[in-house]
């Protein structure tokens, strides 16, 4: 603890001007590679479906196989985004737009943003699902009924799921409020 103190003695003060810019720089770049792992681990996972579907086409056996660095990436990806999470609730705030602090829950606002990540993430999976099928299999074997139907599953499962996330950050991080201004009132 006294190197840290004194790292900071001998720094000296914190710019704030500079310290907003850099965070709005670390914020962008967290969200550049949150973004690019996602689709890589997505990629990746339909790839190794597709060469599993291939081998069931062609030896009527196939077998999707996970390293230990698949295990870990999304692991660690998915422990990031809940540390996120949870230390933004943590802080009192679901949300970073001008509903973080709302009292009641604008339901409006996050269906909208529901159907707009629901919509998003079913063009991106479906459009990643058959690049890897068209890569693996051919333009000729793309499976186009299951990818309709896991398409058509992500609209209806995701736009749900996306709203009840929502609405478990607001009303956690309501409660979190709460217990703040309780003790600060003390």
């Amino acid at each position: 603890m006294k190197i840290i103190e004194r790292w900071r003695e001998h720094r000296g003060s914190v710019d704030e001007r500079v310290e907003a810019e850099s965070n709005r720089v670390y914020k962008l770049g967290f969200v550049m590679l949150s973004f690019g792992v996602l689709v890589y681990l997505y990629y990746d996972w339909s790839l190794k479906q597709a060469m599993c579907m291939r081998d069931v086409l062609a030896n009527g056996a196939g077998r999707m196989e996970f390293t230990s660095a698949d295990l870990f990436l999304y692991g660690w990806f998915a422990l990031t985004m809940i540390v996120g999470m949870v230390l933004l609730v943590r802080k009192g705030f679901g949300d970073d737009n001008r509903f973080a602090e709302a009292e009641q829950f604008p339901i409006g606002y996050y269906a909208i943003a529901s159907i707009a990540f629901a919509v998003a993430v079913d063009v991106l999976t479906t459009g990643l699902r058959v690049l890897a099928e068209f890569q693996v299999l051919g333009a000729g074997e793309i499976m186009w009924p299951a990818v309709a139907f896991g398409s058509v599953f992500a609209l209806v499962a995701g736009i749900p799921l996306f709203l009840l996330g929502f609405w478990v950050a607001f009303k956690s991080a309501q409660s979190r409020r709460r217990q703040l201004d309780m003790r600060l009132g003390e």
